[in-house]
């Protein structure tokens, strides 16, 4: 979750301090009526976020020209404050006025996220101008584009209408739990809905969703509880750990290597001392050898009768085939290659 939530007009200063970079590198300007405006013609990549091309943007102005502006897709940066604007703020520069919709993104991107960060996220509808705008100016500043990726959800619909405040069409989710509905519906139903596609929310979709979470959640309560391999932290001697997880490794019949059963095993036993190191990382990495020590390493029953057991005095993948003589007992006791055959405890 968010652990920053920065209001605009907390960050004025920040906003002022970027359009005056912009202007000094020459990729804004200020008009003759006060107002800051971003030259786009400055920046060769413009549209690439949103496949738009200068030239037909530039067409879509030609029923109004804004004689303020040096090129008809200019964007505001900074506006001068007419006459009876009550929310405005002092520039050094271009005195009373407020910011463009789009600076108030870039400067606090900058401010909280640093130059560069990995994910920008928004609806489709903020692609162009707002995103296009924001990747603009910031690119000047930060050297390139401010986020890695830039990801858009597509509308959430109501009645085949985007939902929305402005159309009256929205609804809360404290409004579900209103009507006894799970909240949870509206998540799974969401879930439902592919990148970038549409998502309908109507009274039949959440119903249905509500009840695929029913189905979903008694699917998950008929597998029971989770099963560990040790209980709680390994308190105990080291040399009792395996005896208690024998007990459950008996029912899974698995080899040691390779096997999800093993790694779990090996992980569980790992010694909790320095002077105890653990029998796979003991092995001599260039000779497959167990090296000489007088350390002694306690397996249970069940690894020593396995068909392709862990066996320190043998060689490294071990296949059952270039060991000494094998006997089942409760127990091996490792020593030294070369020193004698294994012991029976």
């Amino acid at each position: 979750p968010a652990h920053v939530f920065p209001r605009a007009t907390d960050h004025i200063p920040e906003m002022l301090e970027l359009a005056e970079r912009l202007v000094d590198l020459g990729h804004a300007y200020a008009s003759p009526a006060g107002n800051v405006y971003y030259a786009v013609a400055t920046d060769p990549g413009y549209g690439r976020l949103s496949g738009n091309a200068l030239d037909e943007l530039r067409a879509g102005h030609r029923g109004f020209v804004d004689v303020d502006k040096r090129d008809p897709a200019d964007f505001a940066l900074w506006k001068a404050a007419g006459a009876g604007r009550s929310l405005k703020w002092a520039s050094p520069r271009w005195g009373d006025g407020f910011p463009g919709w789009h600076l108030e993104c870039s400067a606090m991107a900058k401010r909280y996220l640093g130059d560069r960060f990995d994910l920008h996220t928004g609806g489709i509808d903020n692609v162009f101008p707002h995103h296009e705008d924001e990747i603009a100016q910031s690119s000047p500043i930060v050297g390139g584009s401010p986020a890695t990726m830039w990801i858009h959800g597509a509308f959430l619909l109501a009645d085949g209408r985007k939902m929305a405040k402005s159309s009256g069409n929205f609804q809360r989710v404290t409004e579900l739990a209103e009507h006894g509905l799970d909240p949870l519906a509206f998540r799974y139903l969401a879930l439902t809905a592919a990148y970038a596609h549409t998502l309908e929310s109507s009274d039949t979709s959440l119903a249905a969703a509500a009840v695929g979470l029913r189905s979903l959640r008694v699917r998950v309560a008929a597998l029971g509880r989770p099963k560990r391999w040790v209980r709680g932290p390994l308190r105990r001697s080291w040399t009792q750990a395996p005896r208690a997880i024998d007990r459950r490794a008996k029912r899974f019949p698995v080899p040691w290597r390779g096997s999800a059963v093993g790694s779990s095993i090996r992980s569980a036993i790992e010694p909790t001392t320095q002077t105890l190191p653990s029998p796979r990382r003991a092995v001599d990495s260039t000779t497959g050898w167990w090296p000489r020590s007088t350390t002694t390493w306690t397996f249970p029953e069940r690894w020593s009768s396995s068909a392709r057991s862990f066996d320190p005095t043998c060689r490294s993948g071990n296949d059952g085939g270039s060991c000494s003589t094998r006997m089942p007992c409760s127990g091996w006791t490792c020593i030294a290659p070369g020193s004698g055959p294994r012991q029976r405890m």
